[in-house]
């Protein structure tokens, strides 16, 4: 028997709701008001972490990924290098500053 599951975009308007104090979750014009800010090349591919002291780059995709893990069983660049197989990575240097 399957259970009923909200869909994403039912959850995406809920969570709009409660970041923005919106009661029914449908308000776009205060979604537009969100200031969305471009992350760095380095920001993990999950998450958007971007500490230089805590992501490393995958070498064989150069992709960034983390050591959080973020409610999953293991962290996002262990979980990257499972599922991808790949086996390299390089740490993530702070600019000079």
């Amino acid at each position: 028997m399957t259970k009923n599951r909200p869909s994403h975009r039912h959850l995406e308007g809920k969570i709009r709701s409660q970041i923005l104090g919106d009661a029914d979750g449908d308000d776009d014009d205060a979604a537009a008001s969100v200031e969305v800010k471009e992350l760095p090349p380095h920001a993990c591919q999950y998450c958007g972490i971007h500490s230089p002291p805590s992501v490393v780059k995958c070498l064989h995709c150069d992709k960034w990924f983390c050591n959080s893990r973020a409610g999953s069983s293991g962290s996002h660049i262990i979980t990257h290098l499972v599922k991808a197989k790949h086996k390299e990575t390089q740490r993530c240097f702070a600019p000079a500053v």
